[in-house]
């Protein structure tokens, strides 16, 4: 996924995995340790600009990795 600065594609994203693997929003809390309304809202686009290391809380608790790769723009023609 390219980010575009949308984060509500990053929950998007984060809500398929969940999906994909199974994982359900008390999953995340018990690994976590964050609390219940703290998920909600995240999961629900009402918190925005998570940081990393919330991210990878989040995929650690799907059983999933944070990967981050920057690459140069292809130039213009």
């Amino acid at each position: 996924m390219k980010y575009d600065g949308n984060t509500d594609k990053v929950i998007d994203l984060i809500k398929h995995v969940m999906i994909d693997t199974r994982t359900q929003q008390k999953d995340i809390v018990e690994k976590t340790g964050l609390n219940k309304g703290t998920i909600s809202n995240f999961l629900n686009y009402k918190s925005n600009n998570p940081t990393l290391d919330t991210l990878k809380m989040y995929c650690d608790a799907m059983g999933c990795d944070l990967l981050i790769e920057i690459v140069p723009r292809e130039k213009e023609s």
